[in-house]
């Protein structure tokens, strides 16, 4: 880990990278290393693996190959390149939810083409299409959420979860709900204390009984000394995870191989991690961090109640509105940094700050990392919440239209795309975020990016995203080719406030 000096702002993450460093264990940090130098051409996107002639590459100065096999120049690869990509973060997340009302989704962004592929004149339809996929990708958040709503008893009103209190099975990202109701119904039956425990990405399964936990990225979680069992599935997208289980002594069980056998493999599951169980607490070495704090979202409930004085703060310009902020670890960037210091200008200028999706499984890291100094209006309003937190817990990335529809709601007049709302993706590496990202610009939402994006190899389809894109939508997507600092950021967001 000789590249990146700095890996995470948060103390427990550090202490468990440098256990895993001691220990000769490779974690992402690494495995990003022996990557470098990046691709240039593909972090341009100038590269294209549409048919079996290339793969091509286009020349981001002007200069040969102009043109990949088909014909096709710098704007048409770049932006199939990033089509494609949007399209596949939506079959992701249909994939993920498994609902019937979402599966309904499939067909319709299947469809969806990039004629721009084709001929470069059909820009604007292409770029119109990239925004259908986003609000295809939002249609299934307001999906989701109306499900995730009819959940209302999380596993408990517990703010920590201690690892020796219980055995703790962790599970990949992107399991399927009924995947998670097979393994909870299993761990019922044992009648041992058995905790299922999910990270980023996940954080809507703990409205069917999962504990959300994150140290900023799951490699870390599996360092800790107190995961008795991993389970990963054919829609699992993290194999550096089985590697790590493995070398970690942690037992590894693959679900959804024969699906008729599910109920069967989650009762050796509990067994198996009962048994793990026991004999770690028989080698008396306690996992460290022993008490992991577990994200909320109370004072966010209290303040759906308030709604009448939210709406007066923010006509008199009190509170200066409202930011959502969504995070997914990214190698490239040291963990927390840039959201934390966004984080604390937005709360010091008294903007109401929301996180959500892998941001809302770190809030207990950034509330024991981040010491704010949040504006007197926004105090007071914590005050008669009688909450001390600034940070409004959202759940799940599949949840976030709870708040937008809270927010335009303040203003029927305006409504939605008249609203101070701004959403913040401070740090992410999956492409279904970016498909959210489009969803919430296709609604009239300004969107800021603080993860480079393989936009920039093509100067004309810069000027698109840059001008032509609010021209469609009514909404700024706030991206850069050289990312501007966390500083800088989040003065751009207080700036469109």
């Amino acid at each position: 880990m000789e590249s990146v000096r700095r890996k995470s702002l948060s103390p427990d993450g550090n202490q468990l990278i440098a256990r895993a460093n001691q220990k000769s264990i490779p974690l992402l940090w690494d495995r990003y290393e022996s990557q470098l130098p990046l691709d240039g051409f593909a972090a341009n996107g100038l590269t294209c693996h549409e048919c079996l002639n290339g793969p091509c590459r286009i020349n981001p100065f002007g200069d040969e190959p102009r043109q990949g096999i088909c014909g096709a120049d710098r704007p048409q690869v770049v932006l199939n390149s990033i089509f494609q990509s949007v399209k596949k973060g939506v079959l992701d997340s249909i994939q993920q939810l498994g609902l019937s009302a979402a599966m309904e989704k499939v067909s319709e962004a299947m469809i969806l083409p990039n004629p721009h592929f084709a001929d470069k004149n059909y820009l604007k339809i292409s770029v119109r299409n990239l925004l259908k996929l986003g609000k295809i990708q939002y249609q299934l958040s307001e999906q989701a959420a109306k499900i995730i709503s009819q959940k209302i008893n999380p596993p408990s009103s517990q703010s920590y979860l201690d690892l020796n209190k219980g055995a703790n099975v962790f599970l990949e990202r992107g399991a399927s709900i009924s995947l998670v109701d097979t393994l909870l119904q299993a761990f019922q039956k044992q009648k041992t204390d058995l905790r299922l425990l999910v990270g980023e990405g996940s954080e809507h399964l703990r409205k069917w009984g999962a504990y959300v936990i994150s140290l900023g990225h799951p490699e870390l979680l599996l360092l800790t000394g107190g995961i008795d069992a991993f389970v990963t599935h054919g829609m699992g997208r993290e194999p550096y995870l089985v590697d790590l289980a493995g070398q970690l002594g942690i037992e590894v069980f693959r679900a959804g191989i024969e699906p008729g056998r599910m109920p069967v493999l989650a009762t050796s599951i509990a067994r198996k991690a009962w048994q793990a169980f026991q004999m770690r607490l028989k080698s008396g070495e306690d996992p460290r961090p022993l008490l992991l704090r577990l994200p909320g979202e109370r004072n966010t409930n209290k303040l759906f109640k308030k709604a009448k004085k939210v709406e007066a703060l923010l006509k008199a310009k009190k509170l200066k509105g409202a930011v959502i902020l969504i995070r997914e670890g990214n190698a490239k960037q040291t963990f927390f940094e840039r959201t934390g210091t966004i984080i604390e200008k937005l709360l010091k200028e008294d903007v109401l700050v929301f996180v959500g999706g892998g941001l809302f499984a770190c809030q207990p890291i950034l509330e024991n990392l981040l010491k704010p100094e949040t504006g007197k209006n926004l105090r007071d309003l914590l005050e008669e919440l009688q909450e001390s937190s600034p940070l409004f817990g959202l759940g799940s990335a599949y949840e976030l239209s709870r708040v937008i529809e809270f927010l335009s709601s303040l203003d029927g007049r305006r409504g939605l795309r008249g609203s101070r709302i701004l959403v913040s993706f401070p740090e992410i590496n999956h492409w279904s975020s970016i498909a959210l990202s489009f969803g919430f610009l296709s609604w009239g939402i300004p969107v800021q990016i603080g993860t480079p994006l393989p936009f920039w190899g093509s100067p004309e389809l810069t000027e698109v995203f840059l001008k032509e894109l609010k021209k469609i939508s009514g909404a700024e997507f706030l991206i850069a080719p050289s990312l501007p600092g966390p500083e800088e950021q989040a003065e751009e967001l207080l700036r469109k406030l």
